[in-house]
């Protein structure tokens, strides 16, 4: 482990879901993926106490994405600045100003916002967010917490086939750096829907701009589908 500046926890951690060693993110309930959460935002703010500026959590699920270690897991990341593509939601926050959601919605929840990103990557991206404007889980109030790990969890399911390779993102900025960043849990499946696989070119890779060759609303209206059966 790397320790941050001030020593006060370490800015590069793994992040182990349970002790079995094939007890995958998609297999925890509800509940337990409420407490990983609040672990996570436990650790958010010992880096951010620590000077960390931002905080990137994710997991790369599968193994064409090349994951280094079995044991399925999660990293947590500290930075002393705060990455550009953390924070490109525009001003006004497009997360904060998005009038209809309706369209993309997969699940009404209370105090989150469940869907599928209006600026989809990949096909069938979902994208996980409190309809408050904060900028970290520690932020969360316990009935966010809930609902985004209840988002996550159907987010999870709807990706149906284990095999299918994925990354989860969740994006936190230091309030004191915060911006016009949104909190925001991203889940990126890389399955087009004929069931290859949608990977990133050169494009993608080298220019940032991505072809996505599902409308995101279609993408919902078929989500929604696997939702009802």
């Amino acid at each position: 482990m790397v320790t941050s500046e001030h020593g006060a926890a370490p800015v590069h951690s793994v992040l182990l879901y349970a002790s079995g060693h094939d007890v995958i993110l998609a297999d925890l309930s509800p509940q337990r993926l409420t407490r990983l959460l609040r672990r996570i935002a436990e650790h958010t703010r010992l880096l951010m106490t620590g000077g960390c500026a931002a905080v990137y959590v994710f997991e790369v699920h599968g193994d064409v994405l090349g994951p280094t270690v079995a044991h399925p897991h999660g990293q947590i990341l500290g930075f002393s600045f705060v990455p550009d593509k953390m924070t490109r939601l525009g001003r006004p926050c497009a997360l904060c100003a998005a009038a209809d959601m309706a369209a993309l919605r997969l699940i009404e929840l209370e105090t989150v916002e469940f869907g599928v990103s209006q600026w989809s990557r990949l096909p069938f991206e979902m994208l996980i967010y409190p309809r408050r404007h904060i900028s970290e889980l520690g932020q969360c109030t316990n009935a966010e917490l809930r609902d985004l790990a209840a988002g996550l969890h159907h987010a999870l399911r709807l990706i149906g086939d284990p095999a299918v390779p994925y990354i989860l993102n969740i994006m936190q900025v230091s309030p004191s750096k915060a911006g016009e960043h949104h909190l925001r849990i991203e889940l990126v499946p890389f399955n087009k829907p004929n069931g290859t696989l949608k990977m990133a070119g050169a494009c993608e890779l080298f220019l940032g701009i991505y072809i996505n060759p599902v409308d995101p609303v279609r993408a919902a209206a078929l989500l929604r589908q696997r939702l009802a059966r």
